[in-house]
């Protein structure tokens, strides 16, 4: 992959996860559940409006609205809304995204 294209996937499914959280806080959406069952070592649980200071206080909000949303759509008999498994790498790099984000000036 070209990494112009790289940088741009990337910036793209940054600007996704924080779309669905700023839209699950206008919709007042946050998961409480137990701790098992989740798909890693992450509580089930999100609180979007808490509104993340840092890109891991996203993932933390992230993560567990997505186990969610693809448990409901199982139940529907639908694919996972959320295919997609975030590496260490892809999360380094998103971080890196969040950080040039939250520094730029407007």
């Amino acid at each position: 992959m070209h990494p112009w294209e790289d940088w741009a996937e990337t910036f793209a499914h940054y600007l996704h996860i924080r779309d669905v959280l700023q839209t699950a806080i206008a919709y007042g959406v946050s998961v409480s559940g137990p701790v098992g069952g989740a798909a890693d070592a992450a509580p089930l649980y999100s609180y979007p409006a808490a509104a993340p200071t840092d890109f891991r206080a996203m993932l933390e909000a992230w993560f567990p609205l997505t186990y969610a949303l693809n448990a409901v759509n199982r139940s529907l008999g639908e694919g996972d809304l959320y295919p997609f498994v975030l590496s260490s790498a892809v999360i380094d790099k998103l971080a890196f995204i969040d950080e040039c984000v939250r520094g730029a000036t407007p």
